[in-house]
């Protein structure tokens, strides 16, 4: 877990994310991409007790397969959101999950997107 306060500074058009519903919600993936994401990730992830997996699962990635229709999470998370830096930190966090689970068909999923 990462114990930190962050607070988000309203600097749109610089943060393309700024303008969001969701803005507080990009503002700690953003900390958490920053703490995890880092030239030790591979051996960090592979620790279990490193708390990278948790990190990882900030977004509650779910699995692909049991979306019936895959239109739901292609193109309409493209169309419902104004953070497409935000969505893709998304995707490649769960791809990275999937993978740490042995799961490497949900991991391309996620990298296809």
């Amino acid at each position: 877990t990462l114990p930190i306060s962050v607070f988000g500074q309203y600097d749109f058009p610089v943060d393309s994310c700024a303008c969001h519903i969701f803005y507080e919600h990009w503002v700690q993936m953003q900390l958490v991409i920053s703490k995890v994401l880092t030239p030790d990730f591979p051996e960090k992830a592979l620790d279990e007790t490193s708390g990278v997996r948790e990190a990882l699962a900030f977004d509650s990635c779910q699995d692909l397969r049991k979306v019936k229709n895959s239109l739901a999470w292609t193109v309409s998370t493209a169309a419902q959101t104004d953070c497409s830096p935000g969505q893709m930190s998304t995707f490649i966090m769960c791809s990275q999950l999937a993978l740490l689970k042995n799961d490497f068909e949900l991991a391309l999923m996620y990298s296809e997107i």
